[in-house]
Parts: C-alpha cells; sequence; structure tokens
C-alpha cells in the first residue's frame, strides 16, 4: 500500500513537471512570435508601409502579459501613428488625423506634440463647422429674399408682355390704315344746256368752262399719305492700326553640369522641370521660356538624423499650409512618402502676436536643417506656387553629386 502511494506521488510530481515545461515552452514560442512580429512592424516602419507596421505592432498589444517587447510596440505604435496623422493632416482628412493624434498621445503620455496637433485640429474643425453652419444659414436667407424679387419679377413680366402685346396690334392697325389705298370720291356733274327729262344726264370732270350751276358745287377728294424717306449717312471706314511683334527672348543654355543631369536622369530640355542639388544646397529651376533661375533651398539634415532620400516623379498636388514639429509652413506641393511625406515648402515659422516669426532662414541655401522636406524661401515659394509646379519632372540629386563639377 505504500509502495503504491509512493508511486502515485512521483506520478504527480512528473506530471507537474510536465506541465511546468509545456507552460515554458508556451511562454518561450509566444517570446518568438512576438520578436518576430516586432522585427516585421520596425521593418515596415523604415520601409514606409505604414498600415503593415500598425498591424504587428496593434497584435503584440492587444497580446498583452509581460513578455519582453511590449513596450518597444507601443512605442513603434505611437511613431506610426503620428506619421499617419501627418499624412491624413497633409491630405486634408482631419477627423482622421485627430484618430491618429489621439492615439499618439495616448501611447506617449509624456509627449507634448500630439497635445497640440490636436489643439490646432480642433480649432480648424471648429472653423470648418462654422463656415458650414453660415453658408446654410446665407443660403436660407438668399433664397427668402430671392422668392419675393422672384415673383415681382414674373409679375413685371406679364405685364409687359400684356402691354407690348396690346402695342402691337394698335400698330399692326394703323400700318393697315396707311397702306390701305385711298378712293376718288364723286364729283359734281352738270351740263351746258338744259336737258330734256327724259335724257340722261352727262358725266363731266369740273372745268374752267362749265357753267355756275356746276361751280357752286364744291369737289372734296380724299389726301393720300405719302412716305418720305429720309437719307441714311454712309460710315466711313477707319484704318485699324496695325500690332507690333515683341522681340521673342532667346532660350536659355544648358550648362555643363546640367547637361549631365539631363542625360542621366533622361530630362527633356525642351519642357519645364525641377532638379534639387542637394550638394550646393538650391533648386534649380529649368523653364524654357525665361532664364535659369537657382533658388536657395535646404533639405533634409540636422542633429536628429533626418535625411531627403534621392528621388524622381512629378511634382503632386498643392496642399496650402501644412503643421508639424510645432510650426507652419506655407505654400506645400506634395512630392512623395517616405516615413512620412515628404514636400516642398516655405521656410517654418511661428504665430506671435499674430506675427510670423521665420526658423532656420540661416540654413537655406547653406546646409540641410529640415525634417526630410525640401525648404525654400517664403517669397521663393510664392513664385514657385504662381509657376504651377504640378506635374513637373522633379530629380533630388544625393549629396555626393556636385552639379558643378565634372
Amino acid at each position: 500500500m505504500a509502495d503504491r502511494n509512493l508511486r502515485e506521488q512521483r506520478l504527480q510530481l512528473w506530471r507537474d513537471e510536465l506541465r511546468a515545461l509545456e507552460l515554458e515552452a508556451q511562454r518561450q514560442q509566444a517570446i518568438s512570435q512576438r520578436n518576430a512580429a516586432l522585427e516585421r512592424g520596425q521593418a515596415a516602419l523604415q520601409s514606409g508601409d505604414l498600415s503593415t507596421a500598425e498591424q504587428c505592432f496593434r497584435a503584440i498589444l492587444e497580446e498583452g502579459g509581460d513578455v519582453p517587447g511590449i513596450e518597444a510596440a507601443r512605442a513603434g505604435l505611437a511613431q506610426t501613428c503620428h506619421l499617419l496623422g501627418n499624412r491624413e493632416l497633409n491630405a486634408g482628412h482631419l477627423q482622421q488625423a485627430r484618430t491618429f493624434y489621439s492615439e499618439w498621445a495616448r501611447l506617449d503620455e509624456g509627449a507634448d506634440e500630439p497635445r497640440s496637433l490636436l489643439t490646432e485640429i480642433d480649432r480648424r474643425l471648429q472653423k470648418t463647422r462654422r463656415r458650414r453652419y453660415l453658408f446654410f444659414a446665407a443660403l436660407f436667407v438668399g433664397v427668402a429674399l430671392l422668392l419675393p424679387v422672384t415673383r415681382a419679377i414674373i409679375r413685371a413680366d406679364e405685364t409687359v408682355s400684356k402691354r407690348s402685346l396690346s402695342l402691337s396690334d394698335g400698330l399692326g392697325a394703323g400700318v393697315t390704315a396707311l397702306t390701305e389705298t385711298p378712293t376718288a370720291m364723286p364729283v359734281a356733274t352738270s351740263t351746258a344746256t338744259e336737258a330734256s327729262p327724259t335724257s340722261p344726264a352727262a358725266t363731266s370732270t369740273p372745268s374752267a368752262t362749265e357753267t355756275s350751276a356746276a361751280l357752286s358745287q364744291p369737289s372734296t377728294a380724299t389726301p393720300t399719305a405719302t412716305w418720305t424717306v429720309r437719307p441714311t449717312a454712309t460710315p466711313t471706314m477707319t484704318a485699324s492700326p496695325t500690332a507690333t511683334a515683341s522681340p521673342t527672348p532667346a532660350p536659355p543654355q544648358l550648362t555643363e553640369g546640367l547637361t549631365r543631369v539631363v542625360a542621366a536622369y533622361g530630362l527633356d530640355p525642351k519642357k519645364r522641370f525641377l532638379v534639387a542639388d542637394q550638394h550646393a544646397q538650391q533648386m534649380i529651376v529649368w523653364d524654357p521660356s525665361q532664364p535659369i533661375r537657382k533658388l536657395p533651398m535646404s533639405t533634409g539634415g540636422g542633429p536628429e538624423g533626418y535625411i531627403t532620400p534621392p528621388w524622381q516623379g512629378p511634382v503632386g498636388r498643392y496642399i496650402g499650409t501644412i503643421s508639424g514639429f510645432g510650426t507652419y509652413a506655407d505654400d506645400a506641393w506634395y512630392l512623395y512618402e517616405s516615413l512620412g511625406s515628404i514636400l516642398i515648402h516655405g521656410a517654418p515659422y511661428r504665430l506671435v502676436n499674430g506675427e510670423k516669426v521665420y526658423e532656420g532662414l540661416d540654413a537655406l541655401g547653406n546646409f540641410p536643417a529640415s525634417h526630410g522636406c525640401i525648404r525654400l524661401m517664403p517669397e521663393d515659394i510664392r513664385w514657385l506656387t504662381a509657376w504651377n509646379p504640378k506635374g513637373v519632372p522633379l530629380v533630388i540629386l544625393p549629396l555626393n553629386f556636385n552639379v558643378d563639377e565634372p
């Protein structure tokens, strides 16, 4: 009996140890799967695949537990929400941007930037709602004011139509009367000698030899209307001035460096194109109808480690004023997506007492200092916007590509 109890105790110990090993194996497997998902999310974040990165990080956080990698997944999802919010904000989708920024603020409670962005978005949404309300109010008031005016116009139109009809009837009757042929009135008849009662009376027109009896009866005639034709003045022909052709400006000439860029990237010098020379920190504007223009710029750089990757493609849509990193920037043009949106825009500024205070102007044309976008002087970005670069080919050269050197 004692041996049997001992055997049962040993079997129970073996079962407990086997269960513990199974639990540890499951835990290690969960850790491996979580680490693999974390690596996939970080790789997707680095490559710009924000949707995949969001799915990976959210899957890790939904599992919960104390497995290592939770904090890394939280930080990765916060960064992903930051970039997704920036993308939606640049596209003008305020509600979607607010959702991502709220998630960012929840994940990174110590960050002030998402809260400032949420405040700005709430201000814009309130402004949009106010504009929508004013639009419908003005539309309602306009309809209410136009109804009596429309009725008065209809009544006036009916009155004018009736009067025009009466006037046309009167004019038609008058024209008919004027165009009728007048008939001659009968004239008096007389004889030179007394006629017998049985003889018929002779008919004659009055003359100077008629008897006094015949002259005593006056002859009446109906006047005939006559039309008087008024002479029309002959117009005098005046010679038109001959336009003087303005001189056509000579087309610009490609420099040796631009010739190499055109050949390397397949650009057409007969059409407009842009070249972002990161080595010289200047944007070259090529337009066959005007001289070459070089605009000082500043690309990605600085202690944060931001870069502007080399790229070639058409300039995208116009976005307008954007906000990010606690500043604003005007006249933004979308280029492409790489860990967020890369754009061309004006120098960043802050609003101080309603005035724009620009930052980083000393970097333009001298050294990289942006967060990846291409910054331009305020007056240069206004000129570029008026030039309308949408769809124009743009080449962003590498930092080590010097246009001026062969």
